[in-house]
């Protein structure tokens, strides 16, 4: 009787293990997609940014504000799967795109001046990219 009283608890605690391990594997994936699709959000800006100067394709102005109020609410939804260095560099990029986006609805500069904004926002976004890849695989 003592035998199948300690299997059964034996066999309660492996499930229990086996249960806790398996919620920290699926939290860390879900954690790698909310990164990764953040990252890739960073580089969305870029392309249609640089449409939005070589072509001035003013459709996409409604779309890039649309995306950008969206990015925000996830990312600021989703802040706890990053480490503070990386906010740092998302806060950055997300400061650089707020003032490339203001200066391409407003169109009071001129293309090489948007082009410089859009340099500057791909280069903060780049980093910000390459510290969240650090540490999560792009390709899930």
């Amino acid at each position: 009787m003592d035998i199948w009283s300690g299997l059964a608890t034996e066999l309660m605690g492996a499930w229990v293990v086996a249960r806790v391990v398996e919620f920290a594997i699926r939290r860390n994936s879900e954690f790698d997609k909310v990164r990764v699709r953040t990252a890739r959000n960073l580089r969305y800006y870029s392309n249609i940014s640089n449409r939005l100067i070589e072509f001035d394709h003013r459709p996409d102005l409604l779309l890039i504000q649309k995306e950008q109020k969206w990015s925000k609410s996830f990312y600021t939804q989703h802040e706890n799967c990053f480490s503070q260095d990386e906010i740092d560099d998302l806060d950055n990029s997300y400061a650089a795109l707020d003032r490339l986006i203001t200066e391409l609805v407003s169109r009071d500069k001129t293309n090489e001046e948007l082009s410089e904004l859009l340099e500057q926002y791909e280069t903060i976004a780049l980093k910000a990219e390459k510290n969240i890849f650090e540490e999560t695989p792009e390709i899930l």
